[in-house]
């Protein structure tokens, strides 16, 4: 079994990943200030939703489990906005977001 760290550093909007196949054991998002209320949303290539996490403030620390590219690699796409909406003025604020991965 491979085991595999991804980290992202990410403004609020959508962002789409590297193509990448397994199982995300472990979902981290720690958002700029404890203050922050945000959205997180992971969507596949298809545009189903994988991952919600609606009005979160702090950090989100998640280990159920996130199956990713079955049959083959895919993108995910990522997207962060509060809570009414996208961010509403340009910002400089910056998300961190860790996978934790493994193949099957």
């Amino acid at each position: 079994m491979l085991w595999d760290k991804k980290k992202f550093i990410l403004r609020p909007g959508k962002h789409e990943t590297s193509p990448f196949k397994g199982v995300i054991d472990h979902i981290i998002v720690i958002p700029p200030t404890e203050k922050v209320s945000y959205n997180f949303y992971i969507l596949d290539s298809d545009g189903d939703i994988l991952f919600q996490a609606k009005k979160r403030r702090g950090r989100i620390d998640d280990k159920d489990g996130l199956p990713v590219g079955e049959e083959k690699q895919e993108p995910l796409l990522l997207i962060i906005t509060e809570n009414k909406g996208f961010f509403s003025k340009p910002t400089d604020l910056h998300f961190t977001v860790i996978f934790k991965t493994r193949e099957k």
